[in-house]
């Protein structure tokens, strides 16, 4: 969506992001408070997570990337086959 995001560090586990450049991570009340004030300050830091986010998101977790696996073994799995016959 090209917005920036605040998580937990248990709402992003297993995500391939690191806290400060696709995210901020904030664990307690008080922290998530801050970093929504922080980014409603810094509109660079905004646009650089927004932006590091959406990018990562083509990357690594885009449906045609993420099915490029699943397609492989497909592949895999028709020429194995295909030389066993």
């Amino acid at each position: 969506m090209g917005l920036p995001v605040i998580s937990t560090t248990i709402g992003c586990e297993g995500l391939a992001v690191r806290n400060g450049e696709h995210l901020l991570v904030a664990d307690t009340p008080d922290a998530f408070v801050n970093a929504c004030v922080m980014l409603l300050q810094d509109r660079e830091l905004t646009h650089h997570l927004a932006l590091n986010a959406r990018r990562l998101v083509l990357e690594r977790y885009d449906a045609q990337v993420a099915l490029q696996a699943l397609n492989d073994v497909y592949e895999e799995v028709v020429v194995y086959r295909t030389f066993e016959s």
